[in-house]
């Protein structure tokens, strides 16, 4: 077995840079056609922030770059367990 990994580092800039991301959402289920959910809505259920700022510093020839990240995952749906593996059933009477 054998693998290639390419890293591509990001570097700070010369100049004062920023960049922002921010995204948010939910799961629909619409229709409950037999499905043993709940079909409710949880906008902000799943939220995502990114900021990346980058600058130089007072020393020559020195710069920074500073990023992070908040994932917010708190969207689900609940579901009804009718039939487990280890129930049996007597068909025949």
């Amino acid at each position: 077995m054998s693998g290639v990994v390419n890293a591509v580092l990001k570097q700070g800039t010369p100049t004062f840079q920023w960049s922002a991301e921010a995204f948010g959402g939910s799961f629909v289920f619409p229709g409950n056609d037999g499905r043993l959910t709940d079909d409710e809505i949880h906008p902000g259920g799943i939220q995502n922030y990114q900021l990346t700022v980058s600058g130089p510093t007072p020393f020559p020839k020195t710069v920074y770059l500073l990023s992070g990240r908040r994932y917010i995952f708190d969207d689900f749906v609940y579901g009804t367990r009718r039939f487990r593996p280890t129930d049996s059933s007597d068909f025949e009477n």
